[in-house]
């Protein structure tokens, strides 16, 4: 399975302003897990782990389409292949130079074709508008 690059004029404006939606939510959304009191403690100073901050849902997505098979929950890796550095690199790179190099860069276009065209089919014309 082979991934060719993208170039510059499969990139449309209007996906554009999606990535640069993407960039953004990378940098602001991110994995946040605290430690609580439980709510029902079983022993003195009992806390459980809760989610404070999520990632973005795309970045979700394309996470798991590619998992690392891994044996060991203990493993300093995680369990995806993806890096947030290299996505944000990627990100950029499609930004600023309408292509990039990288294995990814036609999942992450694709990611954000589909929210431009999600968000365009829930659009509501104004003329349209029931108020």
């Amino acid at each position: 399975m082979s991934k060719t690059s993208t170039n510059k004029r499969e990139i449309n404006e209007d996906v554009l302003i999606y990535l640069q939606i993407m960039l953004k939510e990378l940098d602001d959304f991110y994995l946040e897990v605290k430690l609580i009191k439980a709510p029902e403690s079983m022993f003195s100073g009992h806390k459980i782990r809760s989610v404070e901050k999520e990632n973005p849902e795309w970045y979700k997505e394309l996470c798991s389409r590619y998992t690392r098979n891994r044996r060991n929950r203990s493993d300093k890796y995680t369990d995806s292949k993806i890096k947030r550095d290299d996505i944000k690199k990627i990100l950029n790179n499609l930004i600023n130079k309408g292509f990039s190099k990288s294995y990814y860069s036609k999942d992450i276009l694709e990611l954000a074709k589909k929210r431009f065209l999600t968000d365009k089919e829930n659009f509501v014309e104004i003329d349209d508008c029931p108020f």
